[in-house]
């Protein structure tokens, strides 16, 4: 948003996630994440270097690196706010060894992504 503030953005922002969140609520995690994927990809798809290919990539390259380092911070934060809170009642639940609350679960999860990928 050209001329706006910082505060301005991350209001537009969160009004913005506020909108589109119940769209995700109840999907499998499968279908959030393909989603998500779509919406980056399409979201990527419109940084162009006019007449300049290999420039278009280099920039849509920097910015996908930009973006997931951004996704890994706010994971963080979100994880902490919002998830462990709910965890066995406030108390961090007991991790298997890849690191989910539920490894068989997110195992399942993953493995349907992974093959609807392939």
């Amino acid at each position: 948003m050209a001329g706006s503030s910082p505060d301005d953005e991350a209001r537009e922002v969160e009004a913005l996630v506020r909108v589109v969140m119940p769209l995700f609520a109840g999907k499998p995690l499968s279908v959030q994440g393909e989603a998500l994927a779509n919406l980056l990809a399409l979201w990527l798809s419109g940084h162009v270097v006019a007449d300049d290919p290999k420039a278009t990539e280099t920039m849509r390259s920097v910015l996908l690196n930009l973006h997931v380092g951004a996704v890994r911070e706010l994971t963080t934060i979100f994880y902490r706010e919002h998830v462990e809170p709910t965890l066995e009642g406030g108390q961090r639940a007991r991790r298997g060894r890849n690191g989910f609350a539920d490894p068989d679960r997110e195992r399942v999860e993953v493995d349907h992504w992974a093959r609807g990928r392939a």
